[in-house]
């Protein structure tokens, strides 16, 4: 009962995280416009990216598919410390803080939610 409750926080924490940043990108904030131009993905990228996001917080909310939501959550927080490593940069401490938090709530998720995994948990090749 007690993973159960760690892992439903944990998914709640990566959703309250990335339904925000999914929606600044959908509804065409500045800031996101701003951010997806100087990357040099323009409107497509941002709304790309949006309807993952997006997508990442159904699949959390799912309890048979929040594995698979959390390793995707994952790989575009990855993917975003990479952009911001390398081209934006880290200038506001909350969106370092919120992208560091998601990494972390994402890869917990993935762990206690391995078997929903296919190449890690139980759905994974066989001999």
């Amino acid at each position: 009962m007690m993973k159960k409750t760690l892992v439903w926080a944990l998914q709640i924490v990566c959703v309250l995280i990335l339904a925000p940043a999914a929606w600044a990108k959908l509804s065409a904030d500045s800031s996101s416009v701003a951010l997806f131009n100087e990357l040099g993905m323009g409107s497509v990228g941002r709304v790309a990216i949006g309807l993952i996001e997006s997508f990442c917080t159904v699949l959390l909310l799912t309890e048979t598919l929040a594995g698979i939501g959390a390793l995707l959550s994952f790989s575009i927080m990855l993917g975003a410390v990479i952009a911001h490593t390398t081209v934006i940069g880290f200038s506001d401490l909350a969106l370092s803080l919120s992208l560091l938090a998601l990494l972390a709530s994402s890869c917990l998720v993935m762990i206690l939610r391995k078997d929903q995994l296919p190449l890690l948990g139980s759905g994974g090749p066989r001999e």
